[in-house]
């Protein structure tokens, strides 16, 4: 079994990942069912901004969206048709230019994103890129 946050390969019984100290949920995806799936698809979270709040203290309005990856990991993020799901629309001061971690409705629109995913059948596979809420997902192709 692999930490679904960091990646790390565990024992099978794992609770918690001895690298990043994160509970694992008990159906957490092993390599081998990772194998038994012929073909998944793969989606990444970033953060993209869409509109603008003008006033005294400007704000861009943003999401996180749910992107689908290509299989040799090339990733098109001005193709609209390859954004698999949204989250709720959040504001941010304009003079941060990205969403902070401390920001309760940052992070709840995160949670949220990535809820629906998870109801939608996407196991969260670990943190990809740079920024907090780079995390990627798979979904087996049925």
């Amino acid at each position: 079994m692999y930490c679904i946050y960091c990646g790390v390969k565990l024992p099978a019984e794992a609770k918690f990942c001895h690298s990043c100290g994160k509970a694992q949920p008990e159906t957490a995806m092993t390599m081998n069912d990772e194998k038994a799936a012929q073909e998944e698809l793969v989606c990444e979270i970033i953060y993209q901004t869409i509109g603008e709040k003008w006033g005294i203290f400007p704000k861009d309005i943003g999401e996180f969206q749910a992107r689908l990856v290509s299989a040799d990991g090339i990733k098109d993020n001005d193709a609209a048709d390859n954004i698999v799901n949204k989250s709720p629309k959040i504001e941010i001061m304009s003079c941060s230019f990205k969403p902070d971690p401390k920001n309760k409705k940052h992070v709840k629109a995160l949670e949220a994103l990535v809820q629906e995913l998870t109801n939608d059948g996407w196991v969260q596979q670990s943190q990809m890129g740079t920024e907090w809420y780079n995390f990627t997902l798979k979904k087996a192709i049925k």
